[in-house]
């Protein structure tokens, strides 16, 4: 068992800043400047995002968001699934979506993936890291896939590869901000009971 092991903190900022800075890190993440910051209901659903990010309506997207830039292939998306009416889970979920970006016949060339299975007290997730790049311009995603409430939910934002550090707590303060029906989905403090690096088509 993993005592007070910070979930998505593990992955990126002690890689990025060094763990010396996780104090520091958790208490910006905690924390949203109202003045840069917006909270917008979705349904019975909350989601935070960047108030210059340019929501849309997406008919295959639960949410959508152009980031705040001139760059179309960057942006913020939440997708939801009924899992008995779609007849979907996370694991077949994940195995399709990989599939689908590995063989894609369009312009975007997929370089590469990591995703770690994430076991809490209460909830099972999965955390993807995914390379793709377009016409020489690289691209990196993070993606949180969660199942709750008899729904899948999938949790993305994609940018330009050379931001990768930038967008990483605006991603933790996303996440860590998202309510479903009032309940926030995440919390940092969230204990881990196991994690592992989740083979595709195990």
């Amino acid at each position: 068992m993993i005592k007070k092991h910070y979930w998505l903190l593990a992955f990126s900022l002690c890689l990025l800043f060094g763990c010396n800075l996780r104090q520091k890190e958790e208490d910006s993440i905690n924390t949203l400047d109202k003045s840069n910051w917006v909270c917008k209901e979705i349904t019975k659903d909350e989601i935070c995002l960047p108030k210059d990010w340019i929501p849309i309506e997406q008919d295959n997207a639960y949410f959508f968001a152009y980031l705040d830039n001139n760059d179309k292939q960057t942006y913020f998306a939440i997708l939801k699934y009924d899992v008995l009416k779609d007849n979907v889970n996370a694991k077949a979920y994940l195995n399709e979506m990989v599939d689908l970006l590995v063989n894609s016949d369009d312009e975007e060339l997929f370089e590469g993936y990591t995703l770690n299975e994430l076991k809490f007290i209460d909830k099972t997730s999965f955390y993807g890291e995914y390379y793709t790049q377009i016409n020489g311009h690289q691209y990196f995603t993070y993606s949180m896939v969660i199942e709750y409430n008899k729904h899948l939910y999938e949790i993305a934002l994609k940018v330009p590869r050379s931001k990768e550090e930038y967008y990483t707590t605006i991603f933790q303060k996303i996440i860590t901000n998202f309510k479903i029906e009032n309940k926030t989905l995440f919390n940092i403090n969230d204990e881990i009971l196991e994690e592992r690096l989740f083979n595709l088509h195990d």
